[in-house]
């Protein structure tokens, strides 16, 4: 399940709340995940009952129960379930401290789009509002200032005509940093206040904390919350904000350059952002995708800066670049992939088996990913793909090198998991683009196809695709379940030397005598063609440990 960059509307929610002694009480909040809406505390305060309305009036129209999850009236912060809403994660990050205004935008619910229907009825029409946010303003209150356009009437003093916008999700390039909390009239009619992402945590028990986090899906500690900046768009110059010197992001036309001949090829150098790379001719990739209208190159390479020849998490690279060559939906989601695949593992931090991020550089319509490629041992050469190191599917593995093979597996489960809890799946694991260290562990060259919506028939060149991936594949969709799925399939291609039939999955007897009947059990329940019958991630890494213990 890819991350979802920037507010949809469909996912914008209005919170109708039933107060104990009569009365209601409105508010805003948005679908911030599978499941999961964020919203104001003191939009859900003393509720005996909380509706959750998506898309009223329109198609996709709903009206959902919400069960309060987490609540903290001091910071304001709520989180709600709602049932049935299987979407991608949303993306959180902070101010990065520039004294600069940032453009900010927030929909939600407020008094003052009252309107009168056709039969009589009142309802409340959505706001859109573009705003400026001014990071110097109300900073003893802790709160973010946003200037907006003020209402063209304000019918009634007593109340706020921003009254119901509370709790709407503050945006800023793309990514949700604070929630919309309330409105100070001697501010005027076009300021509003919300509580920063970084604040959601502050004076709140460690144990909460942790809660809130789970729900989020992401880590509100300063230093792993992520600073905010702008992905690349074709078209459209991104805004930028001063960043760490560790982000890279280009604005030219140049930020990539390729070979003289304009291809990229074994032996060829290309720069990034200063860097030069030795491109290596035995993990080139060079095509345009079925679209037509993105190219697509990948290579490994070796760095000939010197700096970071003395690197281990630089001497060696994977470089992934995509170039638009015409303006379109699809040109524009796989230019913003690769930042969003950058931001995500700088948000996920230094975690084992995960490819460090090094660079992203953009321009117009193009964007380079540099992710570090780890050597086989410390100051060795490159590690070689689970492919190479196991003769690329040339005959069944014995029983010695399958414990070793299943160890490694059940590590990248773990690598894996911090994407599921964010509702997250590779969606693209193939021994190809698995890489194997000389002490056994397995790590993943990217992060597949995990920023990407997903397709029918998404991931078949890769081998091993999963029933849910295929272009019949019915209501299913692709997801972490997914990667159990490719996992199971790498394991059992590898140690009976025949990839399994998705349709009907061999029987784990033929797996031999030499190997325990447990192991044809775990591979068939992680190879079943329902996503719903396949374990957890977790699950099925026990499964594989206990047979490597046996086996040992």
């Amino acid at each position: 399940m890819a991350v979802q960059a920037g507010v949809t509307l469909e996912r914008v929610a209005e919170i109708i709340v039933d107060l104990e002694y009569g009365g209601g009480r409105r508010g805003s909040g948005y679908l911030i995940g599978p499941g999961r809406v964020l919203t104001a505390a003191h939009v859900i305060a003393g509720a005996v009952a909380v509706r959750v309305r998506f898309n009223a009036d329109q198609p996709g129209a709903r009206v959902l129960v919400g069960e309060p999850a987490w609540a903290d009236e001091r910071t304001d912060v709520a989180v709600l379930l709602v049932p049935g809403e299987d979407r991608p994660p949303v993306r959180f990050a902070r101010l990065d401290g520039h004294e600069l205004p940032y453009p900010c935008r927030a929909v939600g619910f407020p008094r003052y789009k009252m309107k009168d229907a056709r039969d009589g009825s009142r309802y409340r029409d959505s706001c859109d509002a573009f705003g400026t946010l001014a990071p110097l303003s109300n900073r003893r209150e802790g709160t973010l200032s946003i200037a907006v356009p003020p209402p063209d009437r304000d019918v009634d003093p007593t109340a706020s005509p921003w009254e119901g916008m509370s709790g709407a999700a503050l945006w800023v390039a793309g990514h949700v940093v604070g929630i919309v909390s309330r409105h100070h009239r001697p501010d005027g009619l076009g300021t509003l206040s919300a509580v920063s992402a970084e604040r959601w945590a502050h004076g709140v028990d460690p144990a909460r904390v942790g809660a809130l986090e789970d729900l989020l899906g992401t880590s509100l500690h300063p230093d792993r919350l992520r600073p905010v900046r702008v992905a690349p768009d074709p078209g459209h110059p991104p805004y930028r904000s001063p960043a760490p010197a560790r982000i890279v992001v280009a604005t030219s036309d140049a930020a990539t350059t390729p070979s003289p001949d304009g291809g990229w090829r074994g032996g060829a150098e290309v720069d990034v952002q200063g860097r030069r790379y030795l491109l290596h001719g035995e993990h080139l990739d060079d095509a345009f995708c079925a679209v037509r209208s993105v190219h697509v190159r990948r290579a490994r390479g070796l760095c000939l800066t010197p700096r970071q020849q003395r690197s281990s998490a630089g001497k060696y690279v994977w470089l992934h670049r995509v170039d638009a060559r015409a303006d379109g939906p699809d040109a524009r989601a796989a230019v913003r992939e690769l930042a969003a695949e950058y931001d995500l593992l700088e948000e996920l931090g230094p975690l084992p088996g995960l490819p460090t991020p090094i660079a992203v550089a953009g321009g117009r319509g193009t964007s380079t990913l540099v992710l570090g490629w780890p050597p086989a041992q410390p100051g060795g050469g490159p590690g070689e793909t689970l492919a190479e190191a196991t003769g690329a599917w040339a005959a069944p593995l014995d029983p010695w090198r399958t414990a070793r093979l299943l160890a490694g597996l059940a590590g990248l489960c773990a690598t894996l998991a911090p994407l599921h809890r964010r509702g997250i799946g590779h969606r693209r694991l193939a021994a190809t683009g698995i890489i194997a260290l000389d002490d056994g562990r397995l790590v993943l060259r990217d992060l597949g196809l995990a920023m990407r919506e997903p397709r029918p028939g998404e991931a078949a060149a890769d081998g091993h695709q999963a029933p849910e991936q295929s272009r019949r594949r019915g209501s299913r969709t692709p997801g972490p379940h997914t990667d159990v799925y490719r996992l199971a399939a790498i394991a059992y291609h590898l140690v009976t030397g025949r990839a399994p039939n998705p349709s009907a999955p061999a029987p784990g007897s033929i797996l031999g005598p030499d190997l325990p009947a447990s192991l044809g059990r775990a591979l068939a329940q992680g190879l079943a063609a329902d996503p719903r019958s396949r374990p957890h991630i977790a699950e099925f890494a026990a499964a594989l440990t206990a047979v490597r213990d046996r086996l040992a």
